[in-house]
């Protein structure tokens, strides 16, 4: 995420139960300064009978301080035929030494629970709150991919929508 004098990047990844086997959380203050987080937190509201997201609040817990970050989406992009769900154009797929292609589709998509769709990258607005008060506003991606059971997020199958 982009704010004005500092961005910050993470990543989450669980099992089906919830249960994390990875997160990471950073803030880079200016050009050389890095925070790495803790701890990271989050909560979020998924889009009615979809995997989007609808909110997302995320915090870095540091050393001393910490970082709330609450996004407001703005467009949902689908992460068709750049990588892990396409049939086509899957993640590591060998096609030659000069494979090219494309694909178009519209947006809003129609069916954002189909396979291909599951993937995406969210543009978010981004307010981020420090524990000293301050409050600054950005820009960021929000990127989710949830295949299968997610109990936390109440999905059983393997892409059944939020229901919520």
């Amino acid at each position: 995420m982009c704010f004005d004098t500092f961005g910050t990047v993470f990543d989450v990844n669980e099992y089906a139960d919830g249960q994390r086997w990875h997160e990471s959380g950073a803030m880079l203050i200016g050009a050389d300064t890095i925070k790495h987080a803790h701890s990271v937190t989050y909560d979020y509201t998924w889009e009615h009978g979809t995997r989007r997201s609808h909110q997302f609040d995320l915090t870095y817990n540091f050393a001393k301080d910490s970082a709330s970050m609450t996004f407001t989406p703005l467009v949902h992009f689908q992460m068709v035929g750049l990588g892990y769900l396409s049939p086509d154009w899957g993640h590591g797929n060998w096609k030659g030494e000069s494979a090219t292609g494309g694909e178009r589709f519209t947006v809003p998509v129609t069916n954002p629970m189909a396979m291909t769709h599951l993937h995406t990258q969210t543009l978010s607005k981004v307010v981020c709150t420090l524990s000293n008060g301050e409050v600054h506003e950005g820009i960021g991606v929000l990127e989710t991919l949830v295949l299968g059971a997610h109990e936390p997020s109440g999905f059983t199958g393997m892409d059944d929508g939020y229901t919520g």
